[in-house]
């Protein structure tokens, strides 16, 4: 079992080429709701490849991208590395080596559920500016909004390796203690945005294959997994796509004592 921070080192390109990114409301969200300027630093944590920190490289902030795997931190370099406001990190959701009151958001995008929460939060309240917001987002799939939505989880159950940990799925939509003890007495509100991603029979197979938990190339399953996958895509697309629906669900607030 690979740790947390090495644990998708051997399947960035796949993650690259077919992990969904995020909705232009969520920007918009971050803008009207929160007041976001295009003058406020933001630390994104566990930044991976860099699909959420490209939206606020895009919108002209300051953003930090806080990734301790390296082939992944590597990955938003190679992508964002011209921009002048991006800035690449080595650093963990425990420890970022960020300033004291550095940044006034801190977001976490496909990647708490893989902090010590109870560390974070302190480092986040370290970081954070006074009033500062943390926002804790996940694509999460809904997986029985469809034959096919049902189909492909039941391929990615059938699949899955039993010693790696599926853990993308463990918040919902009334949160978790996890999350109600992260966020502390100040408590935290909820958002969602719907986020459909459209995928061709080679982009079905990465996004399977994307999951730290599915069998790789080299794997003796792997053979098999793609003709499964191939059967569901042949039985299911249309127009030659797939639809996997996610819905993109944003959990913020302000980090207590």
């Amino acid at each position: 079992m690979h740790s947390p921070t090495q644990r998708f080192s051997d399947r960035v390109d796949f993650y690259v080429r077919s992990r969904p990114k995020y909705p232009a409301a969520l920007l918009r969200f971050f803008q009207s709701d929160l007041g976001l300027s295009p003058l406020d630093a933001v630390a994104d944590i566990g930044s991976g490849t860099g699909f959420l920190t490209e939206m606020f490289v895009r919108n002209g902030n300051p953003t930090f991208a806080v990734e301790p795997n390296e082939p992944m931190r590597k990955a938003a370099e190679t992508h964002l590395g011209d921009w002048s406001n991006f800035h690449s990190i080595n650093g963990t959701a425990e420890a970022t080596t960020l300033g004291d009151a550095s940044v006034r958001l801190v977001t976490a995008a496909q990647a708490f559920h893989w902090f010590d929460a109870g560390r974070a939060a302190s480092e986040f309240r370290r970081i954070l500016q006074p009033g500062g917001i943390t926002a804790i987002i996940w694509n999460e799939r809904l997986n029985d909004n469809s034959p096919f939505m049902a189909a492909y989880e039941q391929l990615i159950r059938r699949y899955r390796r039993e010693d790696e940990p599926v853990r993308s799925g463990m918040f919902r939509e009334g949160g978790t203690p996890v999350i109600q003890q992260f966020f502390g007495p100040a408590g935290y509100q909820q958002c969602t945005f719907e986020n459909p991603q459209m995928l061709d029979a080679a982009g079905l197979l990465d996004r399977i294959t994307s999951s730290s938990y599915m069998p790789l190339p080299s794997d003796p399953a792997y053979a098999e997994l793609v003709r499964s996958a191939t059967e569901l895509f042949d039985k299911h697309q249309q127009n030659h796509t797939v639809r996997i629906m996610h819905e993109t669900r944003v959990y913020y607030g302000t980090i207590g004592d």
